[in-house]
């Protein structure tokens, strides 16, 4: 049976593939812009719901062993003194205590 519609399997090939290219285009084009809200919205420095900040408190929370605790917390917890620690005994200065 003969078809009146002679077309190369090539060239049917190539038809399917643009059309499928186009369709994933269109989708693609489609989610583009809900997929940018959703990237801004990760990498945004002045969020504390980025990926950075995220991630960087889910390591200081398994490192000191507190989920509230933030990296920025953390470092300024080690390099400054407690100032709820009492207070060391003061020093007297010798055998007759004044110098």
């Amino acid at each position: 049976m003969s078809s009146s519609l002679d077309i190369p399997p090539a060239l049917a090939l190539g038809l399917v593939g643009a059309a499928v290219v186009a369709f994933v285009a269109y989708r693609a084009a489609a989610a583009a812009p809900a997929a940018a809200a959703a990237v801004g919205r990760a990498i945004d420095p002045t969020s504390d719901q980025n990926v950075f900040y995220r991630g960087a408190g889910a390591v200081v929370g398994v490192v000191t062993g507190s989920q509230d605790e933030t990296l920025g917390g953390w470092l300024y917890d080690l390099t400054h003194a407690d100032p709820m620690a009492p207070a060391p005994a003061p020093q007297t200065g010798g055998a007759s205590g004044h110098w």
